[in-house]
Parts: C-alpha cells; structure tokens; sequence
C-alpha cells in the first residue's frame, strides 16, 4: 500500500482537492480514496507541491508531460496550472479514476496562477517528477 499527501492533489479531470489531503494506492497501484489529512497517518510520504494521477495504460513520462504542459501553456498563458492539465486530456473521469492501476507525478515549485514549466529543478519552476 502506497500513502501520499499534500496541499494540492489533482486527482481526476476537473476535480482537485485543496488543503491537505492524502490518497492511498493498494500493492496493485489502483487508487483506493483520497481524504484529509486530520491527523498523521503511519507511512505517508508527504509532498510539497502539487500531486497527479494518469493511468498508467497511457505511459507517460516526466518528459513527455512537461512537454506536453510546455506546449499547451504556450498556446493558452492566462491558465492555470490545473486548467493546463485538464487541457492534456490524460486525466481519467471520476467514475473511473479506481479502474485503472496508476502512475502518481509530483509538480514542485509551480506558480498556481501562473504557471512556467521547465525541463530541469534549476532556474525554472515546475519541475516533474514520477513518484
């Protein structure tokens, strides 16, 4: 069982949990529920920054995402950084979101409002990462 947490968790299209919240994967990597964080929780991995879900049927990368979020923030810069991802079309519906085992990301450093995704953890913000 995998335990993840943090102060943002975009956890399907159009739906993200603010505050701080965790999710829990079984040993199957299928998303089991997402719920606040009230109290510490034995084995959770905490975050700080923004976390995501994508099926893992859809193999993507860190790479192939920031590229991905690079391009469509070129084409839309007013957005922000969660209307950027629902924008990507990789985020399952809610009623499907515990179908499919998942790759969970980590998006450090990221300006919500405006967000500037970047290949590297140096100059830039927005760095990706595949926990």
């Amino acid at each position: 069982m995998k335990k993840y947490a943090a102060h943002y968790i975009h956890l399907c299209f159009g739906t993200t949990y603010k505050g701080l919240y965790h999710i829990i994967l079984n040993d199957s990597d299928i998303f089991m529920f997402c719920e606040k964080l009230e109290q510490e929780i034995e084995s959770v991995s905490f975050y700080n920054g923004i976390l995501f879900l994508i099926p893992q049927y859809r193999e993507m990368s860190p790479e192939l995402l920031l590229k991905e979020f690079q391009e469509l923030q070129k084409k839309n810069p007013s957005m922000s950084a969660f209307q950027i991802m629902d924008l990507s079309g990789y985020f399952p519906k809610k009623t499907t979101i515990n179908n499919f085992p998942v790759d969970v990301f980590y998006i450090s450093d990221l300006d919500l409002s405006s967000p500037k995704f970047c290949t590297d953890n140096g100059c830039c913000y927005g760095y990706i990462e595949r926990l």
